[in-house]
């Protein structure tokens, strides 16, 4: 992955993609489409993304402008792919505060031209979303991004009473007190629900060996406090409870089942 201010030699990708004769990225990824170069990097959405991060780090401005930073950009940080460089410079821009409404992560930065924050795509919050980028800033060991993201859907969390919408409004808290519902949004939803499984997932550090029969827990001191039991891993299940040091006071498994803890 190129992390300066060009192509890397050799990167045809690249080399299409940062040709200052393309006005758009789109027009760019659509030459793309089909050829051998595109099919040996990936995906065009993980062309598109390596390539805002590269025009972030080069401070290439204009580049940024037609394409607005979006939230999917943060799938990457639990992939492993992004150097600790890299991965911070993802982490920065998804706390700044024109992504971070401080209820959760927009699905696009409230400086784009585009923004709204009742759009769907193009600045409402998204709560999966949001705790896919607590998860990935976790296992990228950056703590406190994850803390500031979390805090923020644990907050609109408790004043949709715990049942988290498919989505809300992309208001900053700074400017209202609440979230903003969406008129069409769907509650419960199943992406909204699965968003409190992740978190625990990410606050807990879980990493569940089905075959092996061993969780690793590696909590964090990002919340407080927290218990959670009947854990299902395969067939067995399990109970651990961390106190607001991230210190684990408890964790009990079912036969078959072993724990490890770590720490993050």
């Amino acid at each position: 992955m190129s992390t300066g201010a060009g192509p890397t030699e050799g990167g045809n990708v690249y080399a299409r993609l940062w040709n200052p004769t393309v006005a758009r990225f789109e027009d760019a990824l659509a030459e793309l489409e089909g050829t051998t170069d595109a099919v040996a990097f990936g995906s065009g959405m993980a062309a598109l993304t390596a390539v805002l991060l590269s025009c972030v780090q080069a401070g290439r401005p204009h580049v940024v402008a037609v394409r607005p930073l979006y939230g999917g950009s943060d799938h990457l940080l639990a992939t492993g792919m992004l150097s600790r460089a890299e991965a911070m410079a993802v982490g920065e821009r998804l706390v700044h505060p024109s992504m971070s409404s401080g209820f959760g992560l927009r699905t696009m930065s409230s400086m784009a031209g585009g923004y709204s924050p009742l759009s769907y795509h193009c600045g409402s919050v998204w709560p999966h979303d949001t705790a896919i980028a607590v998860h990935g800033l976790i296992k990228a060991g950056l703590v406190e991004h994850a803390v500031r993201l979390a805090m923020g859907l644990l907050a609109a969390g408790a004043v949709f009473e715990g049942r988290l919408p498919e989505l809300f409004g992309g208001f900053a808290a700074d400017d209202l007190p609440v979230p903003v519902p969406y008129p069409a949004s769907c509650r419960p939803q199943a992406w909204a629900a699965a968003s409190a499984v992740v978190m625990v997932q990410a606050l807990l550090g879980i990493e569940a060996d089905v075959p092996g029969g061993v969780v690793h827990l590696r909590p964090t001191a990002a919340v407080g406090a927290l218990t959670v039991s009947v854990v299902r891993v395969g067939v067995a299940t399990f109970d651990v409870s961390i106190d607001a040091s991230g210190a684990v006071l408890t964790a009990t498994a079912a036969a078959g089942l072993a724990i490890r803890v770590g720490t993050v």
